[in-house]
């Protein structure tokens, strides 16, 4: 199981952010995302019980009031965990925003379509993720198309699982799902 990790000045990385999910989502939904499992840097990983409880319940019921400005966002940031790229890409690809970019450009990355992904991240602008990234791994994430590079390095590879790119990918989802959370509130 992850931890459920926030970077960047002011923001904590402990069980802080567990309970602004809370605040924000479903309780069940928040126990699915923390037993969730990192997803790959690929398509291949499927988290069955969190696919199935966001196919199962309406996003209405499960994004309190508190993040109900932000329901697409993060129904698209929820189906890049739970493993269905198609359902984030149909939701991402009718976001005229920053944040719909971005979260573009992870599917397609995560899909293998580099050059699409590159594209969309470029679309984002400088994205407070890709910058908060930047800052805390320089090494791996020197910018989103730094990264996109990274990652088709490493799925083409023998090796495709690099453990430093997929904590990386991972602390990128947490970002985002935080930072739709965090806009969300009035």
């Amino acid at each position: 199981m992850p931890q459920l990790r926030i970077i960047g000045s002011g923001h904590s990385t402990d069980g802080d952010f567990e309970s602004q999910l809370r605040q924000a989502l479903d309780g069940e939904l928040v126990d699915r995302i923390v037993a969730a499992a990192v997803p790959p840097l690929d398509d291949s990983g499927r988290d069955a019980p969190l696919d199935d409880f966001l196919t199962g319940t309406p996003a209405k019921q499960w994004c309190l009031a508190s993040a109900a400005a932000n329901r697409d966002p993060i129904a698209s940031t929820l189906w890049l965990l739970a493993g269905d790229l198609d359902r984030s890409h149909s939701i991402s690809q009718r976001l005229h925003t920053p944040n719909g970019s971005y979260l573009h450009g992870v599917m397609h990355r995560r899909e293998g379509d580099y050059g699409n992904a590159k594209y969309w991240f470029r679309g984002a602008g400088q994205h407070p993720v890709e910058i908060a990234l930047q800052s805390e791994f320089p090494d791996w994430y020197p910018s989103a198309d730094g990264f996109v590079d990274q990652c088709q390095k490493s799925v083409r590879s023998s090796q495709p699982e690099n453990p430093d790119l997929t904590e990386v990918q991972w602390v990128e989802w947490c970002q985002l799902l935080w930072g739709m959370i965090a806009t969300s509130k009035p």
